[in-house]
């Protein structure tokens, strides 16, 4: 069968349009694939994105967090040691009332000639100078065989004894008890922090 001029036309008319129907699918599946692809790119992308941005985030949050925790912290601990140190003050503020009470006493005069008798005893036949409170100096005679001179950084009262031969001291003021008992109460376990 011979074809017309007409047919053949068309058959070939058809021809190339079933190609070019054939290449447009391909092309627009290659471009659906592709965008596809890229779709999913994006998303990959975003999804790290964000992660990432999640990740600085809870970071920094920690990071402000733990600034705040330490503040805090450093608040808690100013405020307790400043209680502790007002406890101290109080404790040792009714100790220097006690110790002005027994200064006040006949005791006092007692309490300093034992101190004499027990330099005398720790450095014996030794020669020495005893330092007394100014207010304490109406109780030199309790001092025997010493030397007695006023010493202004005495508040507390005691005696503090300088044996110049050998270049010593023997420090029974209530100034250097009161301030060791106090460096002692301060180191307590049940005032740290």
């Amino acid at each position: 069968m011979v074809l017309s001029e007409t047919q053949r036309l068309e058959r070939f008319e058809n021809a190339v349009f079933a190609d070019a129907d054939r290449q447009a699918k391909q092309i627009a599946d290659e471009t659906q694939e592709e965008i596809a692809q890229m779709i999913k790119a994006a998303k990959d992308n975003a999804k790290m994105l964000e992660e990432h941005e999640i990740k600085n985030f809870e970071a920094a949050e920690n990071e402000r967090m733990l600034r705040e925790i330490s503040a805090q912290k450093i608040i808690c601990q100013r405020a307790v040691l400043e209680h502790r140190e007002e406890l101290i003050t109080r404790v040792f503020d009714t100790v220097k009332q006690r110790l002005a009470q027994f200064r006040a006493s006949g005791e006092y005069k007692n309490c300093l000639k034992k101190q004499a008798e027990a330099a005398k005893k720790e450095y014996p036949g030794m020669s020495a100078t005893a330092y007394v409170a100014p207010e304490d100096m109406k109780y030199a005679d309790a001092l025997e065989g010493f030397e007695v001179r006023e010493r202004d950084s005495i508040e507390l009262g005691g005696v503090f004894f300088v044996f110049d031969q050998k270049s010593l001291v023997l420090d029974m003021t209530f100034d250097q008890a009161f301030e060791d008992q106090r460096a002692e109460f301060a180191k307590r376990k049940e005032l740290a922090l």
